[in-house]
């Protein structure tokens, strides 16, 4: 049986990533494409569990609707798996209409999926939605429908009763053995054609790893309580290294971008990892992300010794009011400290901030603002709060009137404002991303900084790349 998995081609053709591992997606400002790592995973359990399985990235192929559902036509699959985001449903649910069903199963995963089955009522057309993480659901369901089965016992999904009511199966719990995964289904992605940014990671051809799933904190704003019940998952060093071997071996791997949330939450375990790759002698550079207050000098030493050229930190604020009021439980000080670390061991930083939390106000943006210029981050990323269904901000902004519409298209924290503050309209707070952007990087100072950094040619190439497909949006 084939099963065949899609990343639909991108609304009005922009760049798009629909996330990995059950987070949000939005638009690139920068065209960067990462690998659909989700639907990777569930073509690897799919073809372990003896299917024919392809995937089909229309997004990164740039192919049109027409060209896209051709293609998949051609290959007659009995089973089709629509990968899906937020911001992405209705663009990615319409491209789905226009598929010949002829006895075809018709599934979608992703956020929208998870948090509301019952777009099923709004989509007559798809046939399941795959909720929480989908590996061993969707290979229960490819099972089920391989032998002509009931899916009534499938853990995981939504799907509709003969009567046409919709039906939603108890909750699949989550895995607790991340080795017992197979890696990703690279070989079936066209790996030469996904594009990082500069501030993923510092060498290419690249691809994007998951240590970890979950996170121990529970931040309002933040989806990953949701999905993961603020449990945190680890696969074992060696089996990550084991990964990381692979893909340098196998693709000619220099870069790797790992997606987890919280990468250095068990120092011990990052520590191994860093480790068993300084024992393999494995040359690539690498990025991770975690909390600022959970770095250390020797371990952000023993991340750079084993390859790590980029560290991602998550700050949302430069006020410490709006971060209490988030539940961030971050001081600032531990903040500017994790940067001075990275900086002191020669690891790049970029701080991630978001403009639009609760009591956000002109003065505060300054003060965000003002806090990346004063940590020296060698790059920002500035997003635009976003209340994602199932959030405690999302409440927040129910309970307080701050929503202003549900159009959820609109959900992408890169370019769309969907909320207000009693201090700033959805107007302001695109005005202040801008503002944001241009403050910290049309700065002479930061610029001649940067280029004396990346002095090859090729990451000077890079550089400009972005900068000229950022600035073209502000």
């Amino acid at each position: 049986m084939r099963i065949v998995l899609v990343e639909p081609p991108s609304p009005k053709g922009d760049a798009y990533t629909r996330g990995t591992v059950l987070r949000w997606g939005g638009k690139s400002r920068v065209k960067a494409l990462t690998p659909p790592l989700l639907a990777a995973y569930v073509a690897a359990v799919l073809e372990r569990g003896g299917f024919d399985v392809r995937i089909v990235d229309a997004n990164v192929l740039r192919m049109s609707k027409r060209t896209a559902i051709r293609e998949i036509e051609r290959l007659s699959p009995r089973m089709i798996v629509i990968d899906t985001s937020l911001s992405t449903l209705d663009n990615d649910a319409f491209f789905a209409k226009d598929l010949s069903h002829n006895g075809t199963s018709l599934a979608l995963m992703g956020y929208e999926g998870s948090q509301h089955p019952e777009v099923l009522k709004r989509f007559p057309y798809v046939d399941y939605m795959i909720r929480g993480e989908p590996e061993y659901t969707a290979l229960e369901l490819a099972q089920a429908i391989r032998s002509n089965a009931g899916v009534e016992s499938v853990r995981g999904i939504a799907f509709r009763s003969p009567e046409g009511n919709i039906v939603i199966s108890p909750r699949r719990p989550l895995i607790d053995d991340l080795d017992r995964l197979p890696f990703p289904a690279r070989h079936l992605l066209p790996q030469d054609r996904y594009r990082a940014s500069v501030t993923m990671v510092d060498a290419t051809p690249f691809t994007t790893m998951i240590s970890s799933r979950g996170c121990t904190f529970a931040c309002t704003f933040c989806t990953s309580p949701v999905f993961f019940e603020r449990r945190w998952r680890a696969r074992s060093p060696v089996n990550v290294v084991d990964e990381i071997e692979y893909v340098v071996d196998e693709f000619g791997t220099k870069g790797i971008y790992f997606r987890d949330d919280e990468f250095t939450l068990n120092h011990r375990r990052a520590i191994e990892i860093c480790n068993e790759m300084l024992k393999r002698k494995i040359d690539v550079h690498w990025t991770c992300a975690s909390r600022a207050d959970l770095l250390t000098r020797s371990l952000a030493q023993k991340l750079r010794a084993s390859g790590c050229t980029i560290f991602h930190i998550g700050v949302e604020s430069g006020n410490q009011e709006i971060l209490n009021a988030v539940n961030k439980k971050l001081a600032l000080d531990k903040a500017r400290y994790a940067f001075k670390l990275c900086k002191e061991v020669g690891i790049k930083t970029v701080g991630f901030f978001i403009i639009g939390l609760p009591r956000e106000s002109w003065r505060t943006v300054r003060k965000t603002i003002e806090f990346a210029k004063q940590v020296d981050a060698d790059f920002a990323q500035f997003t635009i709060a976003t209340p994602y269904p199932g959030t405690e901000f999302y409440n927040y902004v129910l309970e307080n009137d701050l929503l202003v519409t549900e159009d959820l298209s609109r959900f992408d924290p890169s370019s769309e404002a969907v909320v207000k503050t009693p201090f700033m309209s959805p107007d302001d707070l695109i005005e202040a991303q801008k503002v944001a952007y241009k403050m910290f990087y049309l700065r002479w100072r930061y610029i001649i900084k940067i280029l004396a950094r990346n002095v090859s040619p090729v990451r000077i190439a890079r550089l400009m790349r972005d900068a000229f497909g950022l600035l073209s949006t502000l």
